[in-house]
């Protein structure tokens, strides 16, 4: 290897020869023999230690949370980038099946109900920015991460033995080259090796971005073969989708804490995964055991495997709690814009005995509903329960509100809940997050008051909105948020090294997800 053999971009550094090339103090050895390995053997102990310290935690969303925000494992694999594959595969195996035992401790599940090692279900390996949850760390990351650093960092060493390769993604383990064959059909193929790192680094980021979007296209090609599969892949690969998930419920948000029980934390995260919710040492438990906060009567209705009705009961904590923060958040976040609101306001019209609205901000009343994508009519489109359920709710408040302007208007007029509306919002979702297309207006309308209110800058205001619920306004969609949390001082300077600084707005989260005073169980 001469000096013409290396890229403009790294002709700064030193040229050393393999027989000296040393990988944190210690000496390169290609065959995996002596010490060549210990850096990386002493950092994927670190990492799973320290992994198992958080996932013994006694919140398992805060545990899971910390591990999805580590940055342990993309150490783990920038530090093995320039060692061979048939080198280091075992070390890597190793640890993806610790780290997976780690998460699926968090999760509430066996480890058997995970990866086998070689079969990888799409929307695990899907990152959160495709709508998937990114459970499976390494497997995420190995196809890309050795692509270009390796290629460039070889072109620094000197006399490289001949049956020494760097890692690419031809070469990485077997279980990739489906990868390969993905990557091989896109647009725009991978740069020559000979690139500059710049070219080389972004070359890599694109190609993963076109992956793992052609990785959902396909999944999403494959609709299942129930109304409530189609919904449900639909439902988690949306920009929305999982942003009740997205920060630790624990955190107290506008004077609310909406902290989920661990078991329904647990059955909410594992249905979105697919996985069976109903654990074995409750199996004969088939009925649900909710309990009306109001009537105190029992649900009664049977439990699913992968607990489509626990997540919808309309009892538990999960749809009925997430409807009551949605409206309480709407109230909160109006009157912080200077707004009257009045929570479910009385009855305005005596021929009926309805309650009429959940919130009545200024002259508008606000609606919530919280639906099933796969509700009765529904289609297997999109949206289909959300308009048919938002078709409904004009159909029965004509008699309310005898004119709907579009956007609905946010005036600070009405000082009583005797005002009678003038304008009405259905604000539907579905127990996915997505919302219907009526409520974005006044959404909208909303963010503009409170910007004037607090004197924002322009964004300001919808970046405030979009944190405090789980759905877009001014027809944006949100950037997920599935990131860490800030830590707590006591976790000094290790935990914050391995899993990552706070992140800006890491404070924050969706209402959603609160529980009603009423109990369920969700097995």
């Amino acid at each position: 290897m001469t000096r013409s053999d290396v890229p403009d971009g790294l002709q700064d550094l030193l040229v050393t020869s393999w027989s000296e090339a040393e990988l944190l103090g210690v000496p390169l050895d290609a065959t995996g023999a002596g010490r060549a390995l210990a850096p990386i053997a002493r950092l994927s102990r670190k990492v799973l230690d320290l992994a198992r310290t958080v996932s013994e935690l006694p919140c398992s969303e805060e545990a899971f949370h910390l591990l999805r925000g580590s940055v342990g494992p993309r150490r783990l694999a920038h530090l093995t980038r320039t060692m061979p594959a048939d080198v280091i595969r075992a070390e890597l195996a190793s640890f993806d099946e610790g780290w997976r035992h780690c998460v699926a401790r968090t999760v509430g599940t066996a480890p058997a109900d995970w990866l086998d090692g070689t079969d990888v279900r799409p929307e695990w390996r899907l990152p959160l920015s495709m709508g998937g949850l990114g459970l499976t760390a390494l497997t995420d990351v190995a196809p890309f991460a050795f692509a270009a650093g390796s290629r460039v960092a070889a072109r620094a060493l000197d006399q490289v033995p001949d049956d020494v390769v760097p890692p690419t993604l031809v070469r990485w383990d077997a279980r990739f080259h489906s990868d390969q064959a993905a990557l091989a059909c896109l647009p725009a193929p991978v740069a020559a090796d000979d690139a500059p790192p710049g070219t080389l680094l972004s070359s890599q980021t694109q190609s993963c971005r076109r992956f793992f979007r052609k990785m959902q296209t396909d999944w999403l090609s494959d609709q299942g073969t129930t109304t409530w599969e189609f919904h449900r892949r639909h439902g988690i690969s949306a920009p929305f989708a999982l942003a009740w998930l997205s920060m630790p419920s624990a955190i107290p948000l506008a004077g609310h804490a909406t902290r989920m029980r661990p078991h329904v934390w647990q059955a909410a995260v594992r249905h979105m995964l697919g996985l069976p919710t109903r654990l074995a040492q409750f199996a004969s438990q088939t009925r649900c055991p909710a309990i009306s906060a109001t009537t105190g009567a029992i649900c009664g209705e049977r439990l699913d495997a992968l607990g489509r009705h626990a997540l919808a009961c309309v009892f538990g904590p999960s749809r009925y709690g997430r409807h009551e923060r949605v409206a309480e958040a709407l109230r909160d976040f109006a009157h912080a814009a200077g707004l009257v609101t009045v929570r479910e306001p009385a009855v305005c019209d005596t021929s009926t005995a309805r309650r009429p609205y959940d919130v009545l901000i200024g002259t508008t009343g606000v609606d919530v509903s919280v639906v099933l994508p796969d509700k009765a009519g529904a289609r297997r489109t999109p949206g289909s329960a959300i308009r048919i359920k938002t078709a409904a709710k004009l159909l029965a408040y004509t008699s309310l509100v005898s004119a709907r302007p579009g956007p609905p208007a946010v005036s600070a007029t009405a000082h009583s809940a005797a005002v009678a509306p003038t304008s009405f919002c259905p604000l539907v979702l579905d127990i996915f997050g997505r919302l219907g297309d009526d409520a974005r207006p006044f959404l909208a309308s909303l963010a503009g008051s409170f910007q004037m209110a607090k004197q924002l800058r322009r964004g300001q205001a919808s970046m405030i909105l979009h944190r405090a619920f789980p759905w877009p306004s001014s027809g944006r969609q949100p950037r997920p948020c599935f990131c860490g949390i800030r830590h707590p001082p006591s976790r000094g300077g290790t935990a914050m090294a391995l899993f990552g600084p706070p992140l800006p707005g890491a404070h924050t989260m969706s209402l959603d997800i609160g529980h009603c005073s009423g109990t369920a169980v969700m097995h």
